[in-house]
């Protein structure tokens, strides 16, 4: 008869230190990713022409550094009245 039972204590698999240093830091950097990503993103505005869109996030630029960009951007000249 076969027995399914062992008279041998169950022992957890031993992580190497190595393995657990790659988990700890993977870890941090997917932290760092999602905390840091907010502080650091900068205002952007991308025109793609060929496709007729414009992708923009710009909450802090004055008015003169969006016109300045949408210019360069698009070959266009802008004029603003004061």
């Amino acid at each position: 008869m076969i027995s399914l039972f062992t008279s041998m204590p169950y022992t957890p698999a031993v992580k190497s230190p190595r393995r657990t240093l790659i988990l700890r830091l993977a870890v941090l950097a997917l932290w760092l990713v999602a905390v840091a990503t907010p502080v650091f993103a900068a205002d952007s505005l991308h025109w793609d022409a060929l496709r007729g869109r414009v992708d923009a996030d710009i909450r802090s630029w004055e008015l003169r550094e969006l016109l300045d960009s949408i210019a360069a951007q698009s070959g266009w000249e802008v004029w603003a009245q004061p």
